[in-house]
């Protein structure tokens, strides 16, 4: 479990008494007895934050690998495997280290600000998110990494990484592996591992994004409703067809329900209200030259 204090000359004097015994051995030699901050190696580099790294060694020759992470306001550094034991300080800003232990299932989270030391054993997988601000500040963590590996290991040409990525690590794995660990087909397992891998560290504000998913689902609802107006709109043109329809039918055939009555003209007026249908016309023409007849 991490262990915090805000005792931040511990750290420091780590840092200092490493750097300073780098000179006592010839293969950590690396301009002096300090480390210059030019010999520093970049790691990772994005638009939202980068991670620069060197080694170092104490008087008795253990090594150390010193990585400096630079995270911008709203920023999330993705989520690492640490393969060996972590110690980091907090030189400025202020976020939240997530971390989940390698026995153990649960997550916990730890908010950090400046002066703060934690320590996280090797095999731990955690991230890192920083909380966006007024002033812009930074989020920047001093951390140093120790391993038999990283001690084995030659600081000019480093072979062993302090941690790998997750996502990295889940490519590693054998398609028939990934496939029976997560059932599912092998298409899916191979669009995972062909999938491009995205920089250690991302843009991420949390409030942005909800802002985002919430004008996108007000856009669906609008979409939606529009599209219910125009359903709506198209069932009542149809069902008005269809009167105007029946309604031509039935004057066709019963004239418009008038009966046998004539055409008759409107007071003041040339048309008439309404008209015969040809059926009925022939049937008034005849009756009345009947009754023209009798007369």
């Amino acid at each position: 479990m991490a262990v915090a204090t805000t005792a931040r000359w511990l750290l420091l004097l780590a840092v200092v008494s490493a750097a300073a015994a780098s000179g006592k051995h010839e293969r950590w030699r690396v301009g002096g007895q300090v480390v210059e901050k030019e010999r520093r190696r970049v790691v990772a580099e994005s638009e939202a934050g980068s991670v620069s790294a060197v080694d170092v060694a104490d008087a008795a020759g253990t090594a150390y690998r010193l990585h400096f992470i630079t995270m911008d306001p709203g920023a999330l550094f993705l989520p690492v495997q640490l393969h060996a034991d972590m110690v980091f300080y907090v030189h400025s800003g202020r976020g939240k280290v997530t971390s989940i232990e390698e026995e153990s299932s649960e997550q916990s989270s730890l908010e950090v600000e400046r002066g703060d030391v934690y320590n996280f054993e090797q095999g731990s997988i955690l991230y890192i998110q920083s909380y966006p601000n007024a002033s812009r500040q930074r989020l920047r963590i001093y951390a140093i990494f120790t391993s038999e590996g990283i001690n084995a290991d030659d600081p000019s040409k480093p072979k062993v990484e302090a941690y790998s990525s997750v996502s990295n690590l889940v490519k590693g794995f054998e398609t028939d592996v990934l496939r029976l660990g997560f059932g599912v087909k092998p298409e899916v397992v191979e669009a995972i591992k062909s999938a491009k891998t995205p920089p250690p560290i991302i843009a991420y504000n949390p409030e942005e994004e909800e802002e985002r998913a919430r004008k996108e689902q007000e856009k669906q609802r609008r979409r939606e409703k529009e599209e219910e107006e125009r359903a709506r709109r198209r069932e009542e043109e149809e069902r008005e067809r269809e009167e105007e329809e029946e309604r031509r039918r039935e004057e066709e055939e019963g004239g418009g329900g008038r009966g046998d009555e004539p055409e008759r003209e409107e007071e003041g007026g040339d048309k008439p209200p309404y008209r015969l249908s040809k059926k009925l016309k022939k049937r008034y023409h005849a009756r009345a030259g009947v009754f023209s007849r009798s007369g």
